[in-house]
């Protein structure tokens, strides 16, 4: 036998039956280079002595990583949500709420999200771990001619406590599939199963709040917990709006950038709150004892005109009343009512109090004099 076949015959029987000739740091290196991408993903999950699995329509979406979305829905119990990360911003809506974390005013590190690591680099961080502690994990790749596999056992004291496996595309290394066995063997077994799909879902390239607000209005509109958007409002103009006057003789219309004739107040309030005619009484206030002349413009959600012109009363010089402002308040990033927006001449919001308090009159003369 020739020494080169030999020495080929000699390769071939030491090394183990379908074991890849890649490591995990090419995996990983190839799925960090994925993005953007965008996958939708058939997810179960088998729980011990439940009579069937629950089944969710994940969908996928990653620009980069640190801007990714998520949604998925639960088609037998008619559950839909959605999870995003838009640089430091967090946002999770859920039965009907919309939860936000945001780096800078949020004091709570980002939590980790429902299917986060089905995304490229969410398998990626799994990998990284998995090849970062073999004290914990055992993992062994094989690769056929239509997959690369990769398989790991997560130890506690010894014993696997948890099996997975990773299935990707031999040419771009795309996720194929996932699977997880929680405390394999035992009673109390959970097992997972995934399966990717592509092409029903084009990639995004750049997610931030303006998309998410025109992809998800109503999460935005009704159902925002946080009031870190209506701060960020100080220096910014005020959003152009086209609202009915309460008194129902037409509309009040303005684009971003129109100059006021002197500062202006805007009140968006509900006018149906119990609290709403202590706000409207301590504004009238401020304005009489302002040395500095403002008009105010009344903006209640509330599409009733009736219960805006029971609050209000007879407007006074300066005042206009307006309804159906919830728009208005969602484009402002208001989640709570009422919010108090001091407006410049030039259209900017130089100034903001939200709620009410025992000097809401005092604090809004002094906004006021600032102008």
């Amino acid at each position: 036998m020739r020494l080169g076949n030999l020495l080929l015959s000699l390769t071939l029987l030491s090394a183990p039956l379908g074991l890849s000739a890649r490591g995990l740091d090419s995996i990983v290196a190839a799925l960090d280079s994925l993005l953007p991408f965008s996958s939708t993903v058939s997810y179960a999950i088998t729980l011990p002595q439940a009579e069937e699995d629950i089944l969710y329509s994940v969908v996928l979406s990653e620009a980069s990583a640190d801007q990714w979305l998520i949604d998925w829905s639960v088609a037998s119990a008619g559950q839909t949500g959605w999870t995003a990360r838009t640089g430091g911003d967090f946002y999770n809506y859920r039965n009907r709420r919309l939860q936000e974390i945001h780096s800078g005013w949020d004091r709570q590190t980002l939590p980790r999200a429902q299917f986060a690591e089905l995304l490229p680099t969410g398998i990626a961080d799994q990998l990284r771990e998995i090849a970062g502690n073999p004290d914990r994990y055992t993992y062994e790749i094989t690769e056929s001619a239509t997959s690369v596999n990769v398989s790991a056992n997560r130890l506690s004291a010894g014993r696997t406590d948890a099996e997975f496996r990773w299935s990707f595309d031999p040419n771009r290394l795309l996720p194929l599939s996932f699977s997880a066995d929680y405390n394999p063997g035992a009673i109390s077994s959970q097992q997972i199963s995934a399966n990717f799909t592509y092409g029903a879902v084009q990639s995004m390239t750049d997610i931030n709040e303006d998309t998410l607000r025109q992809r998800y209005p109503d999460a935005f509109t009704n159902h925002r917990q946080s009031n870190f958007a209506i701060e960020q409002m100080r220096g910014e103009p005020l959003p152009g709006f086209s609202l009915p006057l309460a008194a129902g003789n037409g509309r009040l219309t303005r684009d971003e950038g129109d100059a006021f004739r002197q500062p202006t107040l805007v009140i968006l309030l509900e006018s149906q709150s119990a609290l709403a005619p202590e706000l409207v009484a301590e504004i009238r206030s401020a304005v009489d004892r302002s040395p500095v002349a403002a008009d105010v413009i009344w903006a209640s959600v509330e599409r009733n005109p009736d219960s805006s012109v029971d609050l209000l009363g007879r407007l006074r010089e300066g005042e206009t009343a307006l309804i159906g402002a919830k728009s208005l308040a969602a484009d402002c990033g208001a989640a709570a009512l009422p919010v108090i927006l001091v407006c410049h001449t030039d259209g900017n919001v130089t100034d903001l109090s939200i709620g009410l308090n025992k000097d809401t009159a005092t604090d809004v003369i002094q906004m006021i004099m600032k102008q």
